[in-house]
């Protein structure tokens, strides 16, 4: 998928459980995230991908959900929902 304002940057890959938090988080906190736990103070917006029908949900109860398109593979696994993209693809947020 493309990220930034250029289309020259893209992001060929899986991502999954996708934390967006309004401050820098401790080497703890990330420690927690690591281990599947969540950080609430200062979460903006959590996409875990696990919703078939919508995978842009939010899951953090602050309604930012994004926009899934293109060619996405959708794939589970033991501990989490992953989300292949290729250069076509695009995951959109907007937390404004």
């Amino acid at each position: 998928g493309r990220w930034g304002a250029h289309s020259d940057h893209t992001f060929n890959g899986e991502i999954g459980d996708v934390q967006i938090h309004n401050r820098e988080l401790s080497a703890d906190e990330v420690a927690q995230i690591e281990n599947g736990q969540s950080v609430t103070d200062g979460l903006v917006a959590h996409y875990d991908f696990s919703d078939e029908n919508n995978l842009g949900a939010d899951v953090s109860g602050n309604n930012h959900n994004a926009t899934v398109s293109g060619n996405i593979e959708v794939t589970e696994h033991n501990i989490a929902t992953t989300l292949t993209t290729d250069e076509d693809s695009s995951i959109t947020i907007d937390v404004l």
